[in-house]
């Protein structure tokens, strides 16, 4: 939470959206909270701003105790982590790559797809604080029909 925060609160003096995604927002979404079983949490960033991003996030992630621990997909996938906490950074626009994809092998799949389901999205009260998140369709999208009905397993 404390990291969702910080990162929450650089990238909105900055002006860059950002949004909850894959298991982060189908926990807001679900439960309120965070998944039990999930490792990480997970945000969006619209690849318009990832060179403002990268201009000037970077050095204030660093500044807050974050490490940059992995790159890949062209450098529009990101996996910080501060405190032994992870946040991954899908840069998500039209013909790019992104993990967040419905597919067997999402490394090498086009967010194509799943852009129609980002067009909706709203504000959300989520641990005390207020985040844009994605609707239900886009849940579906990724889960499938019951991703309103938690899973035992991850």
């Amino acid at each position: 939470k404390e990291n969702l925060e910080l990162i929450a609160k650089i990238l909105n003096e900055l002006g860059i959206t950002f949004w909850l995604s894959e298991g982060t927002a189908l926990g807001a979404r679900r439960e309120g909270n965070f998944i039990t079983h999930d490792d990480d949490v997970d945000i969006g960033i619209w690849i318009d701003d990832l060179s403002k991003f990268k201009k000037h996030v970077i050095h204030l992630l660093k500044e807050n105790g974050f490490t940059i621990d992995k790159q890949f997909l062209n450098n529009t996938f990101l996996t910080i982590s501060r405190n032994g906490e992870k946040i991954d950074i899908d840069f998500t626009g039209k013909n790019i790559k992104c993990v967040a994809c419905k597919t067997t092998n999402a490394n090498c799949k086009l967010c194509n797809p799943m852009l129609p389901y980002l067009k909706n999205m709203s504000y959300i009260n989520f641990l005390g604080n207020v985040y844009l998140c994605p609707d239900t369709d886009y849940l579906e999208y990724l889960y499938g029909k019951d991703w309103a009905i938690p899973q035992k397993k991850k």
